[in-house]
């Protein structure tokens, strides 16, 4: 509904863009019927059919409400300290809103591959100093959305924008603050430091991987993307491949332990052999037989997608196959996955040829 500070202007347009058949879109604010105000992207097309006339117009309302500077009370500008005053300011800035999840979701995105494989192939920031300069500006960015979160304000359950600075605060405490905590913590930095592979750097290794607990945010993110044939099929097809990728850091895994339990017979083993790589034991009075040797790390790693990538795809082709119990378990549970995922691909693919 209309309201006291609905744009004329935009009205105008809105109507002029119905009576001349045009396609246009515009934001608008309008009302609730408890009198809330309301920002909205309105997208407007028309329909033609086969005589390239008009029947009916296609109205899609987009809520942006969370990228406008909500209207404040004098008591609530009041109670807010000149830090919070900047941080709000900033982050009402359309033009920040607009590029500060840019910035955040390759951060994210990157981190669902390369957390894993870290921590399945204990790689170690330190032998490439470019990466660690990467994830420590990972860190520092997910340190300031921690920072800006405690004064953004949010859309609440009615709809209405919150801008109490106490209540934000509580309600980031009790969602995501968290998870954000533990994603921004500099595990790299710790484990580069750290040569003991057995020590506390596994334990900030494995730390790592509570970053991927970000993926839910992502998630709800994609959800406007899903109304789109083809963008729901590529969206469908990268997480089928992501799926791959953390399995083959499993298999790899469970291959590393099962030859350094002395398991000779395993994927991983019998790699080596054909590559004419071996592995050998070398013996410790402190940690006793270490092995070392082998395949190279790309070996390995190529090796482990192609076998995830052939049991999702089809039933193998027996080159790479499970041979210990561990590696049985492991290959009935990714089929099994894999059926789940495969199960939803055909879907967006026959809503994207009905669209063309």
């Amino acid at each position: 509904m209309y309201g006291e500070l609905t744009d004329k202007e935009t009205v105008g347009r809105l109507e002029y863009t119905l009576e001349n058949q045009q396609q246009d879109q515009f934001e608008i604010l309008l009302y609730k019927k408890n009198k809330t105000p309301l920002w909205l992207l309105l997208q407007v097309a028309p329909i033609r059919n086969e005589r390239d006339l008009v029947v009916l117009f296609l109205l899609t309302f987009r809520d942006i409400t969370a990228l406008k500077q909500p209207i404040d009370s004098e008591d609530t500008k009041g109670g807010l300290s000149k830090f919070a005053k900047l941080a709000r300011s900033v982050t009402r800035s359309r033009q920040f809103s607009a590029h500060l999840p840019t910035l955040k979701d390759p951060t994210k995105q990157s981190n669902l591959a390369h957390v894993p494989y870290n921590v399945a192939f204990k790689n170690k920031t330190s032998e490439d100093v470019s990466l660690l300069v990467v994830d420590s500006i990972v860190d520092v960015i997910f340190f300031i959305d921690i920072v800006l979160n405690f004064h953004t304000t949010f859309v609440g359950p009615g709809g209405e924008v919150v801008s109490d600075p106490k209540v934000i605060r509580m309600n980031y405490l009790k969602s995501w603050f968290i998870i954000d905590l533990l994603s921004c913590l500099p595990y790299d930095v710790f484990n580069a430091f750290d040569r003991d592979e057995d020590g506390i750097g596994s334990l900030f290794s494995a730390l790592k991987v509570v970053r991927l607990l970000r993926l839910g945010r992502v998630v709800r993110k994609l959800d406007r993307y899903l109304e789109y044939g083809a963008a729901m099929l590529i969206l469908l097809l990268c997480f089928y491949m992501l799926v791959a990728h953390w399995l083959a850091c499993i298999w790899y895994s469970i291959g590393r332990s099962d030859a350094d339990n002395g398991i000779q017979y395993s994927w991983l083993w019998k790699l080596a052999n054909v590559t004419q790589s071996p592995y050998s034991y070398i013996w410790s009075n402190d940690t006793g037989p270490e092995l070392v040797n082998g395949p190279s790390r790309k070996s390995m790693y190529v090796t482990a997608l192609y076998f995830t990538m052939t049991c999702m795809t089809s039933v193998g082709f027996g080159n790479v196959a499970a041979e210990t119990d561990n590696e049985k378990v492991f290959t009935i549970c990714m089929m099994i996955i894999a059926g789940a995922v495969s199960k939803h691909v055909p879907l967006p693919r026959q809503n994207f040829y009905q669209i063309k």
